[in-house]
């Protein structure tokens, strides 16, 4: 039901601090990991749209509707699930390396939403004495356009942040 310890505890120390300093009872969990894409930023149609143009600009011609059902899986599980296994063995990387630049594209040019109640939740789990993190698969340059083009830099109401 809630984080192992040993996984709390190796996800850069954050079952240390707040906790032990909290008014409230020692609580059941420690801390909690708070995916980003999807769940506390709406991004979920600018991943897959920057698949389909990726996709697109290497012949493949995939409608985003299709392409918006295996976001969520990683890039090294959607290209063999959108192409098969011999697509991804030959043009997997280059397809995986080329979306994140059509990603900060989109998004530096439509923005993106925070989902409601996105920074009260993560402010209030913290002054509730729970240590937080934000995870994300996205990597540092990806994070950045992101939590730029949302206008709120989320890594300020969070203990740690966990990327690629």
């Amino acid at each position: 039901p809630c984080l192992p310890r040993a996984a709390a505890v190796s996800a850069r120390g954050l079952t240390g601090g707040a906790a032990a300093r909290s008014p409230f009872p020692t609580p059941m969990l420690a801390a909690l990991l708070f995916d980003l894409d999807g769940t506390l930023v709406d991004t979920n149609m600018h991943h897959a749209e920057a698949w389909a143009r990726t996709l697109a600009a290497h012949g493949y011609r995939i409608p985003v509707e299709r392409v918006r059902l295996e976001i969520g899986k990683g890039g090294d599980q959607l290209v063999p699930a959108l192409l098969g296994e011999r697509v991804d063995a030959e043009e997997g990387e280059a397809l995986r390396e080329e979306v994140g630049e059509a990603y900060r594209q989109l998004v530096a040019e439509r923005g993106v939403q925070l989902l409601p109640g996105a920074v009260q939740l993560l402010d209030a789990v913290r002054a509730r004495g729970l240590r937080t993190a934000l995870a994300t698969s996205s990597d540092d340059a990806q994070l950045d356009a992101t939590l730029g083009a949302a206008g709120v830099d989320l890594r300020r109401h969070v203990d740690a942040t966990v990327t690629k």
